[in-house]
């Protein structure tokens, strides 16, 4: 109006909340921390990765950078020795059963059960003719290393002079143990196998040889080695080489192709 002052006049205000709507609050602020924190535990556990293992993985690319130059900063020794790492942190690897996995044997000569035996890679020679039911009596097993561990495809041959183990894939049939370190292989020392008698190998034992072992001789197959086998059991061994002549199916010709390679 005219002829009056108008004064202002300050109002405050504020704004309250009731306490339902404070607790309210409250409960919707804990509720969305339960759940990004549900989201980063599930996301942690289920996610797959191991963190050891990405550290390792992380180790070995760190060994292999290539420093100045362009050259690798490590050789290929640490370079394995990370990939041990990274296998290490895994649980291991196959190593193991690798090289203990099943390997094949033949066993010859004079033990109870000849023929092929499948065992562990970490058996011993000497277990392995435990496996073929012992040796016969008269059997002399100086010549080879008991305690050697056996791989696939190893022949060990047991005889009364000494005994032998030809490694596989061997030319000639080399030996391995003592009776090959002290020349065993050929002669007096020990009797080789796995060729034809007659080049400086050992003697074939008609009285012990089994069947693969007399193929080897000059002439014989096995038909041959069968009839040998059999004339042996229903006779009682060989007295004397010359008896290979009562053996169906050995002539003179055979004979005398056979009868320098052969013993009693």
């Amino acid at each position: 109006m005219p002829g009056h002052e108008i004064a202002s006049v300050d109002v405050e205000t504020r704004a309250t909340l009731s306490p339902l709507s404070a607790k309210a609050l409250v409960l919707v602020v804990g509720v969305a921390a339960a759940v990004v924190f549900a989201i980063v535990l599930a996301g942690f556990f289920f996610s797959g990765e191991d963190p050891g293992e990405k550290e390792a993985a992380s180790g070995a690319g760190l060994i292999a950078a290539p420093g100045p130059g362009g050259s690798s900063v490590s050789g290929a020794s640490n370079t394995g020795e990370a990939m041990a790492t990274l296998t290490h942190s895994r649980g291991g690897g196959n190593q193991d059963v690798e090289q203990g996995g099943p390997v094949v044997v033949a066993v010859q000569g004079m033990v109870a059960r000849p023929g092929l035996l499948t065992v562990d890679g970490k058996t011993r020679v000497g277990e392995v003719l435990e496996r073929a039911g012992g040796t016969q009596p008269g059997a002399v097993v100086t010549g080879i290393n008991l305690a050697e561990l056996v791989s696939d495809g190893l022949q060990i041959v047991v005889d009364d002079r000494g005994s032998s183990v030809v490694l596989p894939g061997s030319a000639g049939g080399t030996q391995s143990g003592p009776a090959a370190r002290a020349g065993g292989g050929a002669g007096a020392g020990g009797a080789g196998v796995g060729a034809a008698p007659g080049k400086d190998r050992g003697l074939v034992n008609l009285n012990t040889a089994d069947a693969t072992l007399l193929q080897t001789l000059e002439g014989v197959g096995p038909a041959t080695a069968q009839a040998i086998i059999t004339w042996r059991e229903a006779n009682g061994g060989f007295r004397s080489v010359e008896q290979l002549m009562e053996v169906r199916g050995i002539g003179p010709a055979k004979f005398e192709a056979m009868r320098s390679g052969v013993t009693v």
